[in-house]
């Protein structure tokens, strides 16, 4: 009996880990993001703006944590009515979980930062451009989702069954409609990544999209559905509540999976080619104001695309820097 218990004292510790690598890599990334596009910029100055970057990234990423915080904000300062329907809904947990709920707030605020921090690298021809590079996945997941929040909001607040208890048509409840705002804002989550995978096939290349940013999301992901499958095995049925949590971090997992297929499979060549062009435009400027770290950055990507790397002295006398290919 008591090895049974220490198994599930340390799968439950192993979940309670997973969670939190999870949670350090989601606010870890939109920063990484943010300054590996600002990198990539001053590699590629003559490049448009978002060049093999998603649009929808960025839209959707303000929208889905927009969404989130005006859930977060529903919860944490209620009203009576909503108590009353929280307790009524929920009967084994009838008071709201205030502090649980606000450990959604760092990662709102986290994303919308990282989301910020790319639009001010260009402002005005940022938001241009998001405008012509919505894709039409943005624009459905958008138009349907608000829709449906409305038809469920306008069901469960002004078609009432039951006036006295607040129960609307269907059994809604109006907690039910910020429930659903919770579900808007993780579809949300996973509909800005899909176009980037499209964007990528059209680039022949992921130089644009920040592969470390991409390692994040993978350990995010895994981490993630490893603490849910350790919580289970420790017998904590709640890490699958709510139930499109299992079903949210598969299909992360799935993306973050085919990232890296795109990154070091398919497109590796073509990577390769597009930063050996990058080093070249910068060892033939005449300016200087390249500077060592710069340029040191570039030989580390290059190194580990496994160009190899050689000195030639007959060019330049401060720029002795030649990159050979081997074919």
């Amino acid at each position: 009996m008591w090895l049974l218990i220490l198994v599930k004292d340390i799968f439950g510790m192993l979940s309670y880990l997973g969670f939190a690598i999870a949670n350090l890599s989601d606010l870890a990334g939109p920063f990484i993001l943010a300054h590996e596009t600002k990198r990539m910029r001053s590699l590629r100055p003559d490049a448009p703006i978002f060049k093999g970057f998603s649009g929808d990234y960025i839209v959707l990423t303000i929208f889905s944590n927009a969404v989130r915080l005006l859930y977060i904000l529903c919860y944490v300062f209620p009203s009576s009515e909503i108590e009353k329907q929280y307790a009524r809904r929920y009967f084994s947990h009838p008071v709201i979980d205030k502090l649980g709920i606000l450990q959604l707030l760092p990662y709102v605020l986290c994303n919308l930062g990282g989301a910020i921090l790319l639009l001010m690298q260009s402002p005005q021809a940022s938001l241009s451009k998001l405008k012509s590079k919505l894709s039409i996945i943005a624009k459905v997941s958008i138009s349907f989702t608000i829709l449906m929040w409305c038809v469920v909001y306008y069901l469960s607040s002004h078609v009432k069954v039951e006036s006295s208890t607040g129960m609307g048509f269907w059994g809604l409840y109006l907690i039910d409609s910020i429930d659903l705002l919770k579900g808007i804002a993780d579809v949300f989550d996973l509909a800005r990544l899909f176009p980037q995978l499209i964007t990528n096939w059209e680039e022949c290349s992921t130089v644009s999209w920040s592969i470390r940013y991409v390692y994040l999301l993978c350990a995010s992901s895994f981490s993630r559905l490893f603490a849910i499958i350790a919580g289970l095995l420790s017998g904590n049925v709640n890490v699958i509540r709510p139930p499109g949590l299992l079903l949210y971090a598969l299909l992360m997992t799935l993306l973050s999976t085919l990232f890296l297929f795109q990154h070091h499979v398919i497109y590796r060549k073509d990577n390769e080619r597009i930063w050996l062009g990058i080093y070249k435009r910068i060892g033939d400027e005449d300016d200087e104001s390249n500077s060592n770290e710069l340029n040191e950055f570039i030989r580390r990507r290059l190194n580990a695309l496994d160009i190899n790397t050689t000195n030639n002295d007959n060019n330049r006398s401060t720029r002795t820097d030649v990159i050979s290919v081997s074919v």
